[in-house]
């Protein structure tokens, strides 16, 4: 395969997913802030660890473990919304006939 340069690889895409395009951008952008907030449970997790070691302010472990979860299922959804734009503009130019595959 052959190498691409700069954003060509963006303008193959583009053709790729035909009218849809937007979708794919949308896709990427939904599985960064996916990524990024399934950092903040480990934050939490340390939070919890940290209150505990120290014995103090017990009752807002709960709380954080909760914004734990809550954020860790948050992600989750964002991911799965990112992949249904991603895969809806595939399933586009899979109709149209014009990509491979």
């Amino acid at each position: 395969m052959e190498k691409t340069k700069g954003k060509e690889h963006m303008k193959i895409i583009s053709r790729y997913a035909g009218g849809h395009r937007y979708l794919i951008l949308l896709g990427r952008v939904l599985a960064g802030i996916s990524a990024l907030l399934t950092l903040v449970p480990y934050y939490l997790l340390w939070k919890i660890i940290k209150i505990a070691a120290e014995g103090t302010g017990l009752h807002s472990i709960r709380t954080f473990a909760w914004q734990a979860v809550a954020l860790t299922v948050g992600a989750l959804l964002i991911y799965i919304a990112a992949l249904l734009c991603t895969h809806i503009a595939k399933n586009s130019g899979d109709d149209r006939g014009d990509c491979k595959g």
